[in-house]
């Protein structure tokens, strides 16, 4: 996917993929306090949303917030830590060559794990869209619980680094499918943390792609 950053006003990250809704219709899938702007709110759901044409060099209008949640979750297997995810509504004149290009990303069976502690030290893949580069982790804690936030997993990044604007990005499993979205960042003595949300409770049953192409015009 050649078109990766997008932003909202001042605020930068990754676009993570676009989410068929219940009606049909397809949106896009950032971070809340990517989409949300600078209010971090979303109301009244009408904030830009740009991406970014690496190969024209220019920030061209993708589309508009529409909903988005922000919650600190509720400390349940199924329902833990922060959600952190919003979805915007496409530019009508790009919808038709976006939708062309859309291939589905399969959800990673690791979340149809009974026990979901089990996929600790797993390998995850996933692609610095700040540092145009690959990045490799691997899952250090499941449930993962900060001195102010709750976390669905906690990922030791052993390749490359994510950076401020890398919120949205994509972990996959080894086999290419999707398993958290990226939404916070840290780092100490050189070692690098992701911190992320499970897919599966940011889509639902809905279905997820990714945007396989390299032209916007």
């Amino acid at each position: 996917m050649n078109f990766v950053r997008i932003k909202v006003g001042s605020k930068v990250g990754a676009l993570a993929g676009f989410v068929s809704k219940p009606d049909g219709s397809i949106v896009g899938l950032s971070a809340f306090h990517v989409l949300s702007g600078s209010n971090r709110q979303i109301d009244p759901f009408d904030d830009i949303v740009d991406i970014r044409d690496e190969e024209q060099q220019k920030w061209v209008e993708f589309g508009i917030t529409k909903e988005g949640i922000y919650s600190r979750g509720n400390a349940t297997d199924r329902d833990f830590g922060v959600l952190d995810f919003a979805f915007f509504q496409l530019n009508p004149s790009l919808l038709e060559r976006v939708e062309k290009n859309l291939n589905e990303i399969p959800i990673s069976h690791f979340l149809e794990m009974k026990i979901l502690t089990e996929m600790e030290n797993e390998m995850v893949f996933g692609y610095s869209v700040i540092n145009e580069s690959r990045i490799v982790g691997q899952i250090s804690k499941v449930f993962y619980t900060g001195s102010h936030n709750l976390f669905d997993a906690e990922i030791e990044i052993i390749e490359g680094s994510t950076e401020d604007g890398d919120s949205g990005i994509l972990w996959k499993d080894a086999n290419g499918r999707a398993l958290l979205m990226h939404i916070r960042g840290n780092s100490d003595n050189n070692t690098f943390k992701s911190y992320g949300t499970f897919i599966n409770r940011i889509i639902a049953n809905n279905k997820l792609f990714e945007w396989e192409t390299k032209q916007l015009a």
